[in-house]
């Protein structure tokens, strides 16, 4: 993105997205895991776990990656894609700016999860763009399917089976947020098409209306990560065959998993998460705003 755009989380404006005031949320609303969204001591705590993970590996870039952490301070910022306080910074000041977006209160736009079998990556060794090329794959692919506007975020995973059906592997998921009118028939059936259920993309896509709450725009871009477990088939309550594949805070990835997802994190910088697929960034007088792309302009 933007050099004007990482110009300002190092401004004295978006100090407050880096402290713990407005906007708040609860987190995995509604289940039994629900909890307010972190504060700043919540990150500096995540960040020192992660610093101590990548300062004991055996890979020379983890452990340079812990010392660019380590040095990470209120004076001064490493604005790494891996680092849990920027990234809260980064997530808050997108819950912010989604809030405020014409049509969101008046339900207006929806949600939409992407999930496709190219956003799968290996745990070890995994392409260094592989966030870059999951972006413009994810692009390309709304793009055909007839949606010109899109706020992205893209959310890193980890998939296993409970039996060891598949391999674990790491998965990126798009978050879409768009403007309901342009989810016509037609662009819904295109995603479809495009869009294959397999053994381990149970649901490739998910559209929903987005009623406007926080944690679904803080979602889109959260910096806690963790294992998405599929159990074997069960019947439900209706007596219908069903299997499930869900996420949740006790499933913390594991240590090598960790390593290697921040360091395509880092690789990908601290804004690689967030697309901005016919709109832009506009700066009037150091605020950064998401605003709409009118015809001949630059996308980002």
């Amino acid at each position: 993105m933007s050099k004007d755009f990482d110009a300002f989380f190092r401004s004295r404006e978006a100090r407050r997205f880096y402290e713990d005031g407005p906007p708040h949320w609860i987190e995995n609303e509604g289940k039994r895991y629900a909890k307010p969204s972190s504060t700043a001591k919540d990150a500096e705590i995540q960040k020192a776990k992660l610093v101590e993970r990548l300062s004991t590996s055996t890979d020379t870039r983890a452990r340079e990656l812990g010392r660019i952490l380590a040095a990470c301070s209120v004076l001064s910022r490493c604005r790494s894609g891996a680092c849990p306080c920027d990234n809260r910074a980064l997530q808050r000041w997108f819950v912010d700016e989604v809030s405020g977006l014409a049509g969101v209160a008046e339900g207006e736009w929806s949600a939409i999860s992407i999930v496709p079998t190219f956003g799968t990556f290996p745990v070890v060794d995994a392409p260094r763009d592989a966030l870059k090329t999951f972006a413009d794959l994810i692009k390309q692919l709304i793009t055909g399917a007839g949606i010109d506007r899109a706020i992205i975020g893209i959310d890193p995973n980890f998939n296993e089976h409970a039996e060891g059906k598949f391999e674990r592997h790491g998965q990126l998921q798009a978050w879409l947020l768009v403007r309901s009118e342009v989810l016509t028939k037609d662009v819904r059936r295109r995603l479809r098409r495009l869009l294959n259920k397999s053994a381990t993309h149970l649901k490739p896509l998910v559209i929903k209306p987005y009623d406007g709450r926080l944690n679904g725009a803080a979602y889109a871009l959260k910096h806690k990560f963790f294992r998405r477990v599929t159990t074997p088939p069960k019947k439900n309550d209706d007596g219908a065959t069903v299997e499930r594949q869900n996420s949740r805070p006790s499933r913390k990835p594991r240590v090598q998993q960790e390593v290697a997802l921040s360091l395509l994190l880092h690789e990908a910088g601290p804004q690689g998460r967030l697309i901005l697929h016919g709109w832009k960034l506009f700066n009037p007088q150091s605020r950064t705003e998401i605003k709409t792309t009118n015809k001949g302009e630059q996308q980002m």
